[in-house]
Order: C-alpha cells, then sequence, then structure tokens
C-alpha cells in the first residue's frame, strides 16, 4: 500500500463547535494505515485537544493573532510542504490555505460549512477569484451552500455536496445528562440549545421566547445553554434584564455535547443562516424533539413532520412551536422523533462522509 498519505487539516481554532467538530470526527475516523492526518491550528486551542490526543492526532496551534501574522502563515507553509493534500475547514482557514497551497504547491480540498456570515462583497471575491480557482474541490454541507458558492461565481464542477455525518455515540441516560450539564435534580421541563455563542445564533431570540412562555404561558422552563463565544456577556447580561437568572444553565463548552441531548426535552436553534448544523442532527439521533428556524438545509432537513420551524427572530412564534412539543401526546412523540431517527440513520451516516472525503485525497494525490 506504501506510505500513508499525508494530510494536513487547516482549521481556525479546537474550540468544540459544529465545524470544528465535523473536522475533529472526520479525521479521527480515517483509516491509519492510509492517511496521516494531523492539524494545524491557526489561531487556538480548545476542549477538542483531548479529542485528538486520545485519537493520536498531532496538531500544532499557530496562535495567528491578526490576518497579517507573519510567523503563522510561514509555519504554515512549511507544514504544507511537508504533507501531500491540505485540506481546510470554513472561510477564513480557506483563504490561508488557497495561500499555502500555492507557495507549498500543494493540492487542496476546502470544505464550507455555512456561507451567510461572510456574504460581503470582499467574501464572494475571494470564494470566486482566490479559493475556487485553487481548490480541487469545495466541499459543501449542504445544497443552498452549493447553489450560494456557484452564484459567487466558483465552478460548478469544483462544488461538491458532503452532509454531515453523525458520529454514533452512546448517549448519557437522561438523569446522569442533567448532572453533567449542571441541571439541578427536580428541574421539570429543559429546553436546550447546542450552538456557539456567536450573533448569527440568535440565542437572544430564544431568550426572549423563555420569558415569553413565563409570562404569556405560565410555563417555568429552563433554558440550557451549551456553548462558548463572543456574545456569552451580552446574553448573560440581556438574561439578567429579562429576569431569567434562575431559568438558565450557562453550560459552556462542552466535548461531549452529542452525548448530553437527552438532558433535553427540546433542542432548539433559532439561527439566522445554517448549514447542515450538527446539533439538529444529534438532537434528532438522539430521540429529542427540534424545534428551529426555517434556514438552510432546515426545512429539508425537518420536513414531514421529522421537527417544528418557525421564522427568524421571532420570539413569540418560537415560544408557540415550543409550547406545542413538549405538549404533545406521548404516541405522537414518539412517533416523530422515530421518523426523525431514522432519517438521520439513512441520510446522514458518518461512514458515508468519511468514505467520501477519504476518496477525494487519494484523487487529489493520483492528480498532482
Amino acid at each position: 500500500m506504501g506510505e500513508p498519505i499525508r494530510v494536513l487539516i487547516v482549521l481556525d481554532s479546537l474550540v468544540s463547535a459544529g465545524a470544528e467538530r465535523v473536522a475533529v470526527d472526520l479525521a479521527c475516523a480515517l483509516d491509519r494505515k492510509r492517511y496521516a492526518p494531523m492539524f494545524a491550528i491557526t489561531r487556538f486551542g480548545g476542549s477538542l485537544e483531548q479529542r485528538l490526543r486520545d485519537a493520536g492526532v498531532p496538531y500544532e496551534i499557530l496562535g495567528r493573532t491578526s490576518r497579517l501574522s507573519v510567523r503563522p502563515i510561514i509555519r504554515l507553509h512549511r507544514l504544507a510542504r511537508a504533507h501531500d493534500v491540505i485540506h481546510s475547514h470554513k472561510f477564513g482557514s480557506n483563504v490561508w490555505a488557497a495561500l499555502v497551497a500555492r507557495t507549498a504547491r500543494r493540492p487542496l480540498i476546502t470544505h464550507e460549512h455555512n456561507w451567510a456570515e461572510h456574504e460581503g462583497a470582499t467574501h464572494r471575491a475571494l470564494h470566486r477569484w482566490w479559493i475556487g480557482p485553487r481548490a480541487r474541490r469545495v466541499l459543501c454541507v449542504s445544497a443552498e451552500v452549493v447553489e450560494t458558492l456557484a452564484g459567487f461565481g466558483v465552478p460548478r464542477g469544483r462544488l461538491l455536496l458532503v452532509p454531515n455525518g453523525v458520529v454514533p455515540v452512546e448517549v448519557y441516560e437522561r438523569s446522569e445528562a442533567r448532572a453533567r450539564l449542571g441541571i439541578a435534580a427536580g428541574v421539570g421541563e429543559v429546553v436546550g440549545i447546542v450552538a456557539a455563542l456567536r450573533p448569527v445564533k440568535a440565542h437572544e431570540v430564544l431568550l426572549r421566547a423563555i420569558a415569553q412562555l413565563r409570562d404569556d404561558h405560565q410555563r417555568a422552563v429552563t433554558l440550557c445553554v451549551v456553548g462558548v463565544g463572543t456574545e456569552e456577556a451580552r446574553l448573560r447580561s440581556l438574561a439578567r434584564e429579562l429576569e431569567l437568572d434562575e431559568h438558565v444553565v450557562w453550560a459552556g463548552e462542552r466535548d461531549d455535547a452529542a452525548r448530553v441531548v437527552p438532558a433535553f426535552d427540546v433542542s432548539v436553534l433559532c439561527s439566522h443562516t445554517e448549514g447542515m448544523p450538527l446539533a439538529a442532527l444529534e438532537a434528532m439521533s438522539a430521540g429529542v424533539p427540534v424545534v428551529t428556524t426555517a434556514v438552510g438545509s432546515l426545512p429539508e432537513l425537518l420536513d414531514d413532520g421529522a421537527g417544528d420551524m418557525v421564522p427568524t427572530d421571532d420570539p413569540i412564534a418560537l415560544a408557540a412551536a415550543i409550547t406545542t412539543a413538549l405538549d404533545r401526546p406521548d404516541s405522537e412523540r414518539q412517533q416523530r422523533v422515530a421518523h426523525a431517527r431514522a432519517r438521520v440513520e439513512r441520510q446522514f451516516s458518518h461512514a458515508r462522509a468519511v468514505a467520501a472525503i477519504a476518496a477525494l485525497y487519494d484523487e487529489a494525490v493520483t492528480t498532482r
């Protein structure tokens, strides 16, 4: 079989968020007899470092602090030269990887998990004139991302749909999951959200919906927020303003996010935009009802009763949908979650995603 293909995976950080978890899970599942993955983390580490250490996947944190950091880009170039193929994830890393793929003369595969956070003219131009021309393949997690990047001018022949896959895990029992998240024993209904605390995830809409449930529906629901990010201080301040302090559990960053989902009676995503959110897939796989905004791939994912959807920026509609999900008769609830779980098992296999990407590594090296 020869030497393993050396794959350099470029990522901004190792914080346990959706795209980062997808990248790490894909690399850890590769056959080590055929592939030798290594991560170049351009900015900073996070809880996913332990996952890489446990799997024996090496990584190096480059510590980029600005767009013009010179030493990290020099080190990234050297790492690229020592590998056979580069696989980058998310827009910022894709821009950097396109540069070092040129300077190191290595084949590049880019992976786009969402697009709407960077849809300005500069970013469109970079996709069309910088990332697209260099990448052998541009992997997209949903059909909407494919169409968007094609609209930016990326050649369709380079765009490839590779939906996220769900890694099979043994989830915690409900009581253990709640204890691990810091939810007190005896707490009743719990609504959960697993998402980085960034503006696009619109956590403030969910906070207002929880207040709506209390004020208009006379329902004392506990909200569990799993994730970290730049919006945390603002969101905590809003929770205090809404007098929700006693009803919100800030669980922080979790490297076992997929296993704690059974702590929730309903899992919510209220984002302005999405690609193919891992949090929704994992909740469906775990048999937890899902309420989301009707954005990105979610209408397709949740049609035919696999979940409930609401418009963006509408806390009243979100509160009503959460109430509906909580109040469904048990028989109907079980039918819906079984339908959702079957969809994930049928269409979002992690093994299939790994095989597709491994084949692209083979193709990139043989056609180099």
